[in-house]
């Protein structure tokens, strides 16, 4: 987490754009989300590519922010966004950069222009709140209860052109076993280690780490001990 804080906010200050989230998140290609990309490209439905990126999209892809799929009727389903910890600064940028793919890669995979019903947002309007019109063609509200983009067209259950069953089950096994091999190996410790070799001009102390795990440095010690 703390490498991706400065990796965005490197970018939004050498840029000086600070909805660059939406421009990333518009050039974003299947193929930049790897093996997931692969499976989502090759699945016979789009409910299908739903899937992969609900389960896989933070572990294999690095996504911070997780969604689920929320479906009222075959003509109104939805995608939510959450965070899974805390986003502080870099909550804009994550949030806009998911929602723009999310629409982008529906256009790409089901060959045509999904109509949104409502995109709604969990934080206050930025200053560059207008430039969400160019990449969203419905009411837009902040300060909702949830962030959330709806549609109403494609239906989840639309054939994809895309359909290779052979290596779409190639592509499930490999997401599948990558992502088991991660969590066997994610550990804890292996966490610590990446934040420490994070850019930092000082050397955090229990109480910096244990934060970032939302947790007592107390706490944090009894799962050092527990590994």
């Amino acid at each position: 987490m703390r490498q991706s804080r400065a990796v965005v906010t490197n970018m939004i200050a050498l840029s000086g754009d600070h909805a660059i989230g939406l421009e990333v998140g518009s050039k974003t290609e299947l193929t930049d989300l790897g093996l997931v990309g692969y499976a989502m490209m090759s699945s016979r439905l789009l409910r299908h590519t739903v899937e992969y990126w609900v389960n896989y999209g933070n572990a294999l892809v690095g996504m911070l922010l997780q969604v689920r799929l929320e479906e009222q009727a075959p003509d109104n389903w939805s995608l939510t966004f959450f965070e899974s910890m805390p986003l502080e600064a870099i909550r804009h940028f994550c949030a806009e950069e998911q929602l723009v793919m999310a629409y982008k890669l529906g256009c790409d995979l089901a060959s045509i222009r999904p109509k949104l019903r409502h995109l709604e947002l969990a934080y206050s309007a930025p200053l560059h709140w207008e430039r969400y019109h160019d990449h969203f063609d419905c009411p837009v509200t902040f300060n909702a209860r949830h962030t959330r983009l709806s549609f109403s067209s494609p239906r989840l259950d639309q054939t994809l052109r895309g359909n290779d069953e052979e290596l779409n089950q190639l592509c499930a096994r490999q997401c599948a076993l990558v992502a088991q091999q991660m969590r066997r190996h994610d550990t804890l410790s292996s966490e610590i280690v990446r934040i420490l070799a994070g850019p930092s001009r000082t050397v955090p102390s229990l109480d910096d780490v244990a934060r970032e795990f939302n947790m007592s440095a107390r706490t944090l010690r009894r799962h050092l001990q527990a590994e």
